[in-house]
């Protein structure tokens, strides 16, 4: 009797388990869709400007992006909202293609280094492990995207 309610209680606390997985996977996914339609109505003009940017032959930053854009709300934008705007701007860019965000990231300060990093991680892109490496391999990128442009 003993051993069949504690089997009874191991089941009920695995199902409980079960479910409060299954809840934080749903609060997970409403979290990331209200994030993507927070940003996805700025990913033409930042991929926009970013492309003019290699086309110039030059790199860009978050603010200069919104001054020449307009798009004052890429101000408000915290690390998620922008990693999440990069990955919807590389959404076309082919696997051997240099990421368009490797202009934004070519200043090499902590942040840029730490966005370039998140974006190649969701967009499951290998990286260097040391900051010198991946400062270089940005460097080659942008190189890439200013002769392809």
């Amino acid at each position: 009797m003993a051993e069949r309610r504690a089997a009874e209680e191991r089941e009920w606390a695995e199902r409980r388990k079960a479910q409060q997985r299954e809840q934080a996977e749903a609060r997970g996914r409403h979290v990331h869709q209200a994030r993507v339609e927070k940003v996805e109505k700025f990913v033409l003009a930042v991929r926009g400007a970013l492309k003019k940017a290699a086309c110039e032959r030059r790199t860009t930053t978050w603010s200069e992006i919104q001054q020449k854009t307009g798009l004052r709300q890429l101000d408000r934008l915290d690390h998620l909202d922008k990693v999440e705007l990069l990955v919807l701007v590389e959404s076309g860019t082919a696997v051997d293609d240099p990421l368009w965000s490797a202009l934004l990231a070519a200043a090499g300060d902590d942040a840029a280094l730490r966005l370039h990093r998140d974006v190649c991680n969701r967009l499951s892109r290998p990286l260097p492990v040391s900051d010198a490496d991946l400062i270089n391999r940005i460097a080659d990128e942008r190189t890439q995207l200013h002769r392809s442009w």
